[in-house]
């Protein structure tokens, strides 16, 4: 185990044998399998490779940094005790949102949990499941794990593992995945998709809608694709109609999670998602998540230029959504939680 402090640059370096991950490089992952505790093997190629066939993950540990002095690094640990086949989940989550909206750290928390894993945007996902086997999809899951804790989570130049000891597979009840983006309008657009998952799953779906401040989300993929803010709220937006789209189907179990409600290192929010997954939160796995939140949210808003038809474009399409009441006169000035967001769904 191995800790950076907070805002470490992770730099490249010569050396691409260790068992602490800083060089630009792919992982292989031989040392990280049921019941083994060896350290990883850093290898100078590009891509990174799961010990699963047919799993490529591109990263560059070069652009990856850490934010949160709790994040500690998972490479060299057992992730699993037990064999693939001893894995029989009841339920099975999908992080939906928009970009930048928070569903990186939800998947976290939910992975987290002694008797919970959770994928971040696995190959099944991005193909919409398509012509995939119940045991294919779960072990597309398992890969995507050993992925994520060996490389901690990396999104967008930051870490977001949560340290958590090793897990028994055959007491996991709940599989979850941070679905790829665009899978969310598909979600939407095939209405058939779910009920196909859930029964090829043999589980039942629920559905944890992650939101953010819209200001905030559309300034950050503006500044990060290079497209214009109007652009950018287009695909926000589009966004939101598949998720509306969810929320309105009677037969889903679908449960909102703000963004900002899990700043200040409050856990009441990381209490009511275990409750939603019919789970209790035991209080050691509490105080890892709270360690890995942060003190308050970034207002990326304030960062650029807003032209007022921007603006108004912006609120005028949030008075369509339900969900984004509570920011409705959020450009200036960070609105108070509603009393009905903070209710357990």
């Amino acid at each position: 185990m191995w800790s950076t402090p907070r805002n470490h640059k992770i730099r490249s370096h010569k050396n691409h044998t260790t068992s602490r991950p800083r060089s630009p490089s792919r992982v292989s992952l031989n040392s990280v399998r049921y019941g083994t505790q060896d350290r990883v093997t850093f290898l100078p190629p590009r891509q990174l490779k799961s010990t699963r066939p047919g799993l490529t993950v591109s990263i560059d540990r070069a652009r990856c940094h850490r934010s949160r002095a709790a994040c500690q690094g998972m490479v060299g640990l057992t992730l699993f005790i037990g064999e693939p086949s001893d894995l029989n989940p009841t339920k099975f989550a999908l992080v939906i949102g928009n970009a930048r909206s928070g569903t990186t750290i939800i998947g976290s928390i939910l992975d987290a949990h002694p008797r919970m894993i959770c994928a971040n945007e696995t190959g099944a996902s991005i193909s919409q499941w398509l012509n995939l086997t119940r045991d294919g999809i779960l072990a597309d899951l398992l890969s995507n794990c050993e992925v994520a804790h060996a490389t901690n989570r990396p999104s967008s130049g930051y870490f977001y593992a949560i340290s958590t000891p090793p897990k028994s597979v055959s007491a996991i009840d709940v599989v979850g995945d941070k679905i790829f983006n665009p899978t969310l309008l598909m979600l939407h657009g095939d209405n058939n998709l779910l009920s196909r998952l859930s029964e090829t799953m043999a589980c039942q779906i629920f559905v944890v809608h992650c939101v953010r401040n819209p200001f905030d989300v559309i300034a950050t993929m503006h500044h990060r694709s290079g497209a214009s803010l109007l652009n950018r709220t287009r695909w926000y937006f589009m966004h939101c109609e598949a998720a509306q789209a969810l929320i309105e189907r009677a037969e889903l179990n679908i449960a909102t999670f703000y963004h900002e409600d899990f700043s200040g290192r409050r856990t009441d929010q990381v209490v009511r998602l275990y409750a939603f997954l019919g789970h209790y939160a035991p209080p050691e796995v509490i105080e890892r998540v709270r360690a890995v939140l942060f003190n308050k949210p970034r207002r990326t808003r304030d960062l650029i230029e807003w032209p007022a038809d921007v603006v108004d474009e912006v609120t005028q399409q949030m008075s369509r959504f339900p969900f984004l009441q509570r920011y409705s006169r959020s450009l200036v000035a960070e609105p108070a939680a509603a009393e009905a967001d903070r209710q357990p769904a």
